[in-house]
């Protein structure tokens, strides 16, 4: 976890909120995509800084990388929003780049596409968006996550192994080495650097973070899908295996 955080320090350093954010009313997909590249190369350059990871093969950090970016991502983005604009559960601005952000709470159809369309793709959007803020972002508002619990969190995505990924038995084993490692970890930090002695309902509400993201992750693909169907909207603007939905 040392090293971790130390490699998270140098990723957040290249991708956090910088001034002034300008506040927009819709989504800017070429801008949110090449924040996503970038995301993808600091993220990459972060790991290797976890002896455990750098040493295993290839093929098994990629794999870990392509079914970890996108849950990482996200929290990342919650939290650096919520670092920057505070606490408030009716506050919608999210980041969408270290420059932009955008106001989930007035959300406009832009003057280039019809409005027809954008009505229908709303309508689409907005239970999305009612499961992002009540899963995600109000309760990791609520619980003020410190940068020590979102490393925690993102290396607990980052060494949860799918049973149906064929990994080597090194990778498996060191996953399982890491897991017991950053638990005990987290109790040191929690005990000695933070004085919390009962933490077992806040590592709970931290754990189910996890799966929630999860859980909005998917409801995100769903929803582009059913554009992609039924409204024939576009979304794909680069090709790469990194970038598709995993299914």
């Amino acid at each position: 976890m040392q090293r971790l955080n130390y490699g998270f320090a140098l990723f957040y350093n290249e991708i956090k909120p910088r001034d002034p954010i300008q506040i927009k009313y819709g989504f800017d997909m070429l801008a949110l995509h090449i924040h996503e590249g970038k995301f993808l190369i600091q993220l990459a350059k972060m790991l290797m800084f976890c002896e455990q990871f750098a040493s295993l093969n290839y093929k098994d950090k990629y794999k870990l990388l392509k079914n970890s970016w996108r849950l990482i991502y996200q929290l990342e983005r919650y939290y650096s929003s919520i670092e920057y604009f505070g606490c408030d559960i009716n506050d919608g601005r999210l980041m969408l780049d270290d420059t932009t952000a955008v106001d989930l709470n007035k959300i406009n159809c832009d003057k280039e596409i019809d409005q027809e369309k954008f009505n229908k793709f709303h309508g689409l959007w907005v239970p999305f968006l009612n499961k992002q803020l009540n899963l995600l972002i109000n309760p990791m508002k609520s619980l003020k996550l410190t940068e020590y619990e979102l490393v925690y969190l993102i290396a607990q995505i980052l060494w949860t192994l799918q049973d149906d990924e064929d990994y080597s038995e090194q990778t498996r084993l060191v996953a399982e080495e890491v897991s017991e490692q950053i638990a005990s970890e987290l109790h040191n930090y929690y005990l000695y650097q933070i004085g919390l002695t009962n933490y077992a309902h806040r590592l709970v509400n931290l754990t189910k973070l996890i799966e929630s993201s999860k859980v909005v992750n998917n409801a995100k693909k769903d929803v582009f899908i059913l554009a992609k169907i039924f409204l024939s909207c576009k979304f794909d603007i680069k090709k790469s295996e990194l970038f598709d939905w995993k299914e």
